[in-house]
């Protein structure tokens, strides 16, 4: 799902069959690994598309490296950011791969808001280790790599901050509290996940003008 409050935004998302991509990763059976990616450029409108659009063209020239390499691609990508002498803007993003053989996520965090993990009991865990600094703040920070167990018929929500800050026309926000309601009150596929975190943001919102971008991925892993 992704909303801009202008004609450009700011947010970006991309799903990745990576089995495909980087051949040391096997296929586990019938299921591929794969990988997403959530990011929000400061600020919004045609400068911030740009920031995604630049960050979109760095993340296709990424060579691939081992398969736990979540880390290694915004070590990659913040490198390029610096290649002017001025940024005045930054990117928060997160990375979340799945190993199917493994039954494992390794993920990354560049001052993003958590991933939350939906388990098969419907209890709600959060990807928050090693969370670093946004992208295009300092062209020497290395990024941490993170793995979490994850079984069969999970649920993995990333989110930008977008959806979190959505305000009502009594401008208060929309907030964390709400997300988890929104997420614990749901079952079945993931499209039936985003359509009710979705449906709730939308109508908390009401008649109230949206001020940000909004983007959100969910995917459940197969049982």
């Amino acid at each position: 799902f992704f909303a801009s409050c202008e004609k450009a935004g700011g947010d970006y998302y991309d799903i990745v069959n990576l089995s495909q991509l980087t051949p040391p990763i096997a296929s586990h059976g019938k299921y591929d690994a794969w990988g997403t990616i959530i990011a929000d450029a400061s600020g919004h409108g045609a400068a911030a598309a740009v920031e995604v659009s630049m960050f979109d063209a760095i993340l296709r020239t990424y060579p691939g490296a081992d398969e736990k390499g979540a880390a290694n691609v915004f070590n990659y990508a913040n490198k390029h950011f610096f290649t002017r002498t001025s940024r005045g803007s930054f990117i928060t993003a997160t990375i979340v791969g799945y190993r199917p053989e493994l039954g494992c996520l390794f993920y990354a965090n560049a001052g993003h808001p958590p991933t939350i993990i939906v388990t098969p009991e419907n209890e709600l865990e959060y990807l928050n280790e090693n969370t670093g600094i946004p992208l295009g703040v300092d062209p020497d920070w290395q990024w941490q790599n993170s793995e979490k167990s994850i079984e069969p018929g999970s649920v993995i929500i990333s989110y930008t901050d977008g959806i979190l800050e959505a305000m009502s026309p009594e401008k208060e926000q929309f907030g964390m509290r709400r997300l988890k309601d929104a997420i614990i009150r749901c079952h079945g596929s993931a499209q039936a996940y985003l359509d009710a975190i979705v449906g709730a943001v939308k109508g908390h919102q009401a008649d109230h003008a949206q001020m940000d971008d909004q983007a959100l991925v969910v995917v459940k892993i197969c049982e």
